[in-house]
């Protein structure tokens, strides 16, 4: 049985304040889900699985995310958004 994980309003709300603040374009409801997974640490894979996508889809929306927040790693999102996102190798 895969398990769907449910984020909170508030959770989401809370990446969008953060993210809001860095980029004119505004992030969309997929987009901050996935951001989401990304601030738990979650690899692309296990994002994918998850959400009942492709990799590509999800490279896409991670290319499209650290688009609008210009920044170009993991890393560099974790700097900017100031969450302790744990180091994921690829």
């Amino acid at each position: 049985m895969v398990r769907r994980t449910w984020f909170t309003k508030q959770k989401v709300a809370e990446l969008q304040k953060k993210a809001s603040s860095f980029t004119l374009k505004p992030l969309t409801q997929r987009e901050l889900e996935i951001l989401s997974h990304l601030v738990d640490g979650k690899s692309y894979k296990e994002i994918a699985n998850t959400l009942f996508l492709s990799l590509g889809t999800v490279n896409t929306y991670v290319y499209h995310i650290y688009s609008k927040l210009n920044v170009s790693s993991r890393k560099e999102l974790r700097h900017k958004l100031s969450v302790n996102i744990p180091d994921m190798s690829f």
